[in-house]
């Protein structure tokens, strides 16, 4: 499943500090590296919503020894069949769980910008995008194709301005799909569809409680 919580700038410290038992000592260095609270809060929620959506998908409630593959990316240690992709913007934090490689990406409503689009769209998405005063379709693309660099491991690597992004199934049968929120886009890249799963702070810390300490 594809979870994610909202508004997080809006989360006061008592809430974020009822979060810190459930982390593991490696996280928790992790986070305190960081000198803004919104950067500790978006690493702190990603870290949960891993342990929940492990909870309530796989019925895994220790906590998580991560690892780094040679490219980089985190996996678990444990439970290596197993795939996760974490993804934070200033508005909200995303984790998709799942028994096969996914790639999830969240971006924050931001204008068209003719620059960047240059380094990342087709001409026709720039025109598609530049058209929308609202940002919405220049953000809907940036998270596609930030969603299927993240499923493949090239990041954004790969050809983006020949490569245009796909919503629904992709020639090479991978599903992507973007949820236009009310206050950013969410977007997957897997074989299949995922169910999204909004969670309050308060759904959060009902389900801490379940996870061992």
């Amino acid at each position: 499943m594809l979870y994610y919580i909202d508004k997080i700038g809006q989360l006061d410290d008592e809430f974020v500090s009822s979060l810190l038992p459930y982390l593991s000592s490696e996280r928790l260095e992790y986070q305190s590296r960081y000198r803004f609270s919104i950067d500790r809060t978006q690493s702190i929620l990603a870290y949960i919503l891993l342990r929940i959506g492990l909870a309530e998908d796989y019925g895994i409630f220790e906590m998580l020894r991560l690892e780094k593959a040679q490219t980089g990316k985190p996996y678990l240690a444990d439970f290596p069949e197993i795939y996760f992709n974490l993804s934070h913007c200033k508005k909200g934090v995303a984790c998709g769980v799942a028994g096969f490689e996914l790639g999830v990406d969240i971006q924050d409503y931001v204008p068209f910008d003719e620059g960047i689009a240059k380094q990342f769209m087709t001409l026709e998405e720039i025109k598609r995008a530049k058209s929308d005063a609202s940002g919405r379709e220049f953000t809907r693309i940036w998270a596609l194709k930030e969603s299927y660099g993240k499923w493949s491991g090239d990041g954004i690597c790969y050809d983006l301005t020949s490569q245009a992004a796909v919503e629904g199934i992709a020639p090479n049968g991978m599903f992507s799909r973007c949820y236009m929120l009310a206050d950013f886009a969410l977007s997957i890249t897997a074989k299949s569809q995922m169910q999204l799963v909004k969670l309050s702070a308060k759904e959060v810390l009902e389900k801490c409680k379940k996870l061992e300490v």
